[in-house]
C-alpha cells in the first residue's frame, strides 16, 4: 500500500491465493519468479491490482511467470491470470516479463493508458485480454452515484489538483472523456508462441486498442 513500494528479487510460490496485491502508486515489481499460485482460487491475479482511476505509475517488469493454473475441476470463472489490472486499473506498465504457461496471462479489465510491450508469452490462453466492461450493465454500479467505487476513490485524492495533475497529466480530464471505454491502452513489440495471442472482449476492435510490431503465430526459433 501507498507510494513506491518495491517488490523485486523474490521467488513466490505454492500458495492457495494471489502472490502480490498491491495498491497505491508509482511501485515497482520487478526480478521475480512467481509460480503455482491461485492453487484453491479463481477470477484471481498472481499480481493483482483493480478498482481505482487514481492508481498510476506502477511499473511490472523482469519478472517470470509460470504455471500459473488456479484451482482445477471445477466450474463457474476459475481463470487465472499473471498480471490482474481488474475493474479500469489504469495506467500500469508490463514490460520485459516472460510468461509461461501464464493463464490468461495479461488482464486488461476495462482500464485506460495501459502500456504492455517488450513481453514473451509462451502457451497462455491468451497471452492479452482486453474487455471493455464499463459497457456491461453490472458495472453501472461503480460509476454512478456519488458513493460509486470508482468515483469515491477517485475523489478522495483530489485527482484535479496537484500532486495527482501533476504527477498523472492525463488523470483530471478522466470524466470528461468516454471513461467507460478502455483507451489509449498499447501492446506492442511482444512475442506470442503457442496458445492465444489476444482476446478482445465486448465488441474491442484494433481502432481501440494500440497494437503494433508484435510477434505472434510464428515460430520465434528458439
Amino acid at each position: 500500500w501507498g507510494v513506491g513500494n518495491r517488490l523485486s528479487h523474490s521467488v513466490i510460490h505454492d500458495l492457495p491465493h494471489t502472490a502480490a496485491f498491491f495498491w497505491g502508486n508509482d511501485h515497482t515489481l520487478e526480478y521475480n519468479e512467481i509460480y503455482d499460485v491461485c492453487q484453491e482460487t479463481g477470477d484471481a491475479g498472481a499480481f493483482y491490482q483493480g478498482r481505482d482511476w487514481s492508481q498510476r505509475g506502477n511499473v511490472i517488469r523482469y519478472n517470470y511467470f509460470h504455471d500459473v493454473r488456479g484451482v482445477q475441476g471445477q466450474e463457474g470463472f476459475i481463470d487465472v491470470m499473471s498480471v490482474y489490472m481488474d475493474d479500469f486499473a489504469s495506467g500500469t506498465t508490463v514490460s520485459g516479463n516472460i510468461f509461461v504457461r501464464g493463464g490468461r496471462a495479461v488482464m486488461i479489465g476495462g482500464g485506460r493508458d495501459v502500456l504492455v510491450e517488450n513481453n514473451l508469452f509462451i502457451d497462455c490462453n491468451p497471452a492479452v485480454h482486453v474487455d471493455a466492461r464499463g459497457l456491461r450493465d453490472w458495472a453501472a454500479a461503480a460509476f454512478d452515484g456519488p458513493n460509486s467505487v470508482l468515483m469515491k476513490r477517485l475523489r478522495a485524492v483530489r485527482f484535479e489538483e496537484p500532486p495527482y495533475s501533476a504527477r498523472y497529466p492525463r488523470l483530471p480530464n478522466i470524466l470528461k472523456e468516454n471513461y467507460v471505454m478502455p483507451e489509449r491502452n498499447t501492446i506492442r513489440r511482444n512475442i506470442s508462441f503457442g496458445g492465444v495471442w489476444r482476446d478482445l472482449q465486448d465488441g474491442i476492435t484494433d481502432s481501440l486498442v494500440i497494437f503494433q510490431d508484435n510477434f505472434v503465430d510464428r515460430d520465434p526459433g528458439f
